[in-house]
């Protein structure tokens, strides 16, 4: 379940004292707390996730699992605007994923380096999660058989194992464009095959008073906590809400991490 913002300016503006006073205003004073304090959370989540201090439970109002074609050199990228949202982190690359409608086919694409979302495929299984190789084991293990992603085992489909490396954009003027140079890219290859991708959405900032904030409601306590410090900064009064406040998001994080 998501936070909704009225929630948390509700629990501010009662902090503050301010009900119904009209001295702080969404525009003004909430909307950017709000936007700022989504900008810090992702912020700790991503050191923390990075350090594995937390669980994938805490991506749970913003996790998707999408099916993805492929391009001819066995690459990805993830357009913000067909997919509704930008892509925050990735959890899984699943290679010769089971889909629905089962008569679900790829279709060869023009230029030969487009990949391409499938909106209208959902994915259900696969028996291979892709492993994530750094640049330096990219080109390193592709003749390596007791690694994964290595080309030896890409005919024995019993032995054969999936990698990916992370993004890195490979245009190269007319040669080589697409929508959004930053690509994954998997092997064996997968040249216009399905791939199912698990990963979570970037919490996107609010513009109304009537949007949800994209974390768990299990949150709730560090959001209200941080987006009260933003607005109690404007008071200068370091020395109450703001300093009180700044203690309680320590606390707040030592129980999170």
């Amino acid at each position: 379940m998501p936070i909704a913002v009225q929630t948390i300016i509700d629990r501010v503006a009662s902090s503050l004292d301010a009900e119904g006073s009209g001295y702080y205003t969404f525009d003004r004073d909430y909307k950017p707390a709000i936007n700022a304090t989504i900008d810090w959370l992702i912020a700790v989540v991503n050191f923390a996730y990075g350090d594995k201090k937390i669980s994938e439970e805490i991506f749970q109002e913003i996790t998707y699992t999408r099916i993805f074609q492929a391009s001819a050199y066995n690459r990805i990228f993830f357009d913000s605007v067909v997919l509704g949202h930008s892509v925050w982190t990735l959890f899984g690359v699943y290679p010769s994923p089971i889909v629905k409608p089962t008569n679900a086919v790829p279709t060869i694409l023009a230029p030969p380096e487009d990949s391409l979302y499938e909106p209208l495929v959902a994915y259900i299984s696969s028996e291979y999660s892709a492993t994530r190789l750094t640049a330096e084991e990219w080109n390193i293990n592709v003749n390596n058989p007791f690694k994964a992603g290595n080309n030896i085992y890409a005919p024995c489909a019993d032995l054969k194992s999936y990698a990916y490396r992370n993004y890195s954009n490979y245009e190269a003027g007319a040669s080589y464009n697409v929508t959004v140079p930053r690509e994954i890219e998997i092997r064996p290859s997968v040249a216009n095959e399905f791939v199912g991708i698990e990963y979570a959405a970037r919490p996107a900032e609010i513009t109304l008073i009537t949007n949800n904030i994209s974390f768990p409601v299990s949150l709730i306590g560090l959001f209200y906590e941080k987006t009260l410090n933003y607005i109690a900064r404007k008071q200068g009064d370091n020395t109450t809400i703001a300093g009180v406040t700044n203690a309680d998001i320590q606390l707040l994080l030592k129980a999170l991490l």
